[in-house]
């Protein structure tokens, strides 16, 4: 629990167009699956977004999520859509690295 609110503490830092994402992953750190219902419901009309689709920590939140709800076919397969479709350039691989 001391984790996770010092990750709360540390979000209000970042910058607020990653902010969504990883308030997400840190709600998705409790575990359960209400939390990771609501997760979904906030992130998949997000990512529908042409901007936002190859987000790295989106993609990861929405695969953990899934997850949770044990829907692990559908984890494994918005990893591997997004994976593939992304085109690989230097800027976007600086955010792939940290994950």
């Amino acid at each position: 629990m001391l984790a996770l609110k010092t990750a709360e503490k540390l979000l209000a830092e970042v910058a607020p167009a990653e902010r969504k994402a990883l308030q997400a992953l840190i709600q998705l750190a409790t575990k359960q699956k209400s939390q990771a219902e609501r997760v979904l419901q906030d992130l998949l009309p997000i990512v529908t977004d042409e901007s936002h689709q190859d987000d790295p920590y989106l993609i990861l939140a929405i695969a953990n999520a899934y997850n949770i709800v044990k829907q692990p076919t559908r984890a494994k397969n918005i990893l591997k859509r997004t994976i593939s479709s992304v085109t690989w350039t230097p800027e976007k691989a600086a955010g792939w690295k940290g994950i």
